[in-house]
């Protein structure tokens, strides 16, 4: 999609300002801006020739966090770099002396409804190829929003398959198709309770970017108390007048204020939310989903939520979204690992010209069709220049990203747990409770018991049909392997009465581990 396709947002002189994607433009060219100088700005030019005072800005750019006026000027600061614009004679922020800052320049809004003609899925990038038949799906179901068909999306598949890609290109592709404006919120994995509606708040915050006014006025009143907890939408004094009227009242009637504000929302404009990682939800924002999914009355909206397979069961998800299956009041739409034609596209989209069945298929091996592991063995090979190795050279690489990333999840688990995948990781990809047994000297029920307990977290281990258990990856295996000191993995290889395989694929053999083997 050319930069301004679909394009909601304001122009001001030979710039700018998208909403959707929250960038600034000239001509073709992005200009880069951080997140909070973007609010700023945008804060100021949706305000064009009004004071915003300081405070204001504070209140509405870093609410309940408490900062200096030193970080909102840090931020003018950067924002005049962008646009080029001279403190002594400005073109587009005037400072008013110890009051505060005013855009100045003539601003014009634009909102495209016209279809786009898009160009296909894999011209999105190497990550994208492989899925026109998911962006055609994709794109038919929003049609059917628009027709006023809601339409709730389950977008699935295992950790590293290239589902946030796929979501902000096809987000990306619709903006501004027939006037849709697009919310986006992440869930974040959590330790304890998470936020009610966390990843909701998010999508809202972003749609009155885009809509401004009219989602401050369907706020007010549909949902009030959401408006309450979005103090960037109201000045203080809006905000006191709003508490005012809604008096003593502790009612949180959360839910219902929410939807009936994004179906009211929905009929001037259609709605996408577009919610990343829901397996990482709040239970009230899985409710959330259900109730839009359960209402019967017309709505161009579109809830998209992208989750990871195995991990839905700890949150309610899966039962809510079982029964929406059931009454067919959702759509899930699954995706797969590559294949290997795709394997091989996607290394001719990245290395033109290069002879790359060989190399493809020894990468398709190793990573077994997972986008995010294969883009992380790829740029290993590349930087390192063995691009064009022998294959096995690929079979036994392991990127220093997933190296840490797998690291940083074993660091997570106790010490029994711990001490259990590094006897698995010596016997292999698959394994039974009774090596792990034999190689601590615990009884078989204490080392199933630990490896049921990895496989309840889905982060590391599976059930496996014949040995008992097995990783969930070959590349994760390996990692784990080469974190085990070279001395305590010849010990647990002794334990195991099972000697270093050399011709095993994916098993480091450097002559560091075979003479550590020595030593001991």
């Amino acid at each position: 999609m050319r930069p301004y396709e679909g394009f909601s947002g304001h122009h001001f002189a030979s710039f700018r300002l998208d909403h959707v994607n929250q960038c600034l433009w000239r001509a073709s060219e992005q200009i880069a801006l951080s997140p909070k100088a973007f609010c700023v700005l945008l804060y100021l030019v949706e305000r064009s020739g009004k004071l915003a005072t300081k405070q204001e800005l504070l209140d509405a750019i870093w609410p309940d966090v408490h900062v200096t006026e030193g970080v909102l000027k840090r931020a003018i600061l950067e924002i005049r770099k962008a646009l080029a614009d001279p403190i002594e004679e400005p073109l587009f922020i005037q400072t008013l002396h110890r009051r505060g800052y005013r855009f100045i320049a003539p601003v014009n809004e634009t909102a495209s409804a016209e279809l786009v003609q898009r160009e296909p899925a894999s011209a999105g990038g190497p990550e994208l190829i492989g899925r026109e038949r998911e962006f055609r799906q994709l794109d038919a179901w929003f049609h059917e929003a628009l027709a006023g068909s809601r339409q709730i999306v389950f977008l699935a598949g295992e950790s590293g398959l290239g589902k946030t890609a796929l979501l902000a290109h096809w987000t990306r592709s619709i903006a501004g198709n027939r006037g849709a404006v697009i919310g986006r919120g992440q869930c974040v994995q959590h330790l304890g309770n998470a936020e009610p509606y966390l990843p909701i708040f998010e999508a809202v915050e972003q749609l009155a970017r885009v809509l401004r006014r009219r989602l401050t006025e369907a706020l007010h009143t549909y949902a009030p108390t959401w408006l309450l907890q979005l103090p960037s939408l109201m000045s203080p004094d809006d905000r006191r007048r709003l508490r005012e009227e809604m008096g003593d009242s502790t009612r949180q009637p959360l839910l219902r204020e929410i939807v009936d504000a994004l179906e009211a929302l929905s009929q001037a404009s259609p709605v996408v939310l577009a919610l990343e990682d829901l397996q990482w939800s709040d239970p009230s924002t899985i409710a959330l989903l259900s109730a839009l999914a359960r209402r019967t009355g017309s709505a161009r909206l579109m809830v998209l939520a992208t989750l990871r397979t195995a991990q839905t069961a700890k949150n309610g998800l899966q039962a809510a979204k079982n029964e929406l299956e059931l009454h067919r009041q959702c759509r899930e739409l699954s995706l797969r690992p590559f294949t290997e034609e795709e394997t091989v596209e996607y290394v001719e989209a990245r290395f033109p010209g290069m002879n790359s069945a060989e190399v493809a298929n020894a990468l398709h091996l190793r990573t077994a069709g997972n986008l995010m592991y294969l883009q992380c063995v790829v740029d290993e090979l590349s930087r390192s220049g063995r691009m064009e190795s022998d294959p096995a050279v690929i079979r036994q690489t392991v990127p220093d990203a997933l190296q840490l990333l797998f690291k940083r999840q074993a660091a997570e688990l106790d010490r029994e747990e711990q001490r259990v995948l590094d006897v698995a990781a010596v016997a292999g990809e698959s394994f039974s409770a009774s090596v792990v047994a034999a190689a601590l000297g615990w009884k078989q029920a204490e080392a199933e018991e630990v490896c049921d307990g990895i496989v309840h977290r889905e982060v590391m281990l599976k059930r496996c049909p014949d040995l008992g258990y097995a990783f969930l990856h070959g590349l994760l295996r390996d990692s784990l392997y080469r974190r085990i000191e070279p001395v305590r993995r010849s010990h647990l290889h002794r334990a195991m009465a099972k000697p270093i395989d050399t011709r095993q694929p994916g098993t480091v053999t450097s002559f560091l581990y075979c003479q550590a083997s020595a030593a001991a």
